[in-house]
């Protein structure tokens, strides 16, 4: 417990995915539900990289970030397209 509360919050989180994981993947299938995982943390870490948020490396958004984002956005949609 000597480390910063902030960082005890994985565990709650990880079971939190494992909740909403066991709750998606029979509606919306296995691979849309990875792609989305995909994707969200794909976004998650870009602005993150971009506002610099933990004080590591400050990485702008450029249009190739911004390209990737939209094909897996456009990915996910053909994926769950019927």
């Amino acid at each position: 417990f000597s480390v910063p509360k902030w960082q005890l919050i994985g565990g709650l989180l990880g079971a939190i995915y494992v909740f909403v994981m066991i709750l998606a993947v029979p509606k919306i299938g296995v691979g849309s539900s990875l792609i989305a995982v995909i994707a969200g943390q794909m976004l998650a870490s870009t602005l993150i990289d971009h506002f610099n948020v933990f004080g590591g490396k400050q990485i702008l958004i450029d249009w190739k970030r911004i390209v990737a984002l939209i094909l897996l956005a456009f990915a996910l949609y053909l994926f769950n397209k019927r």
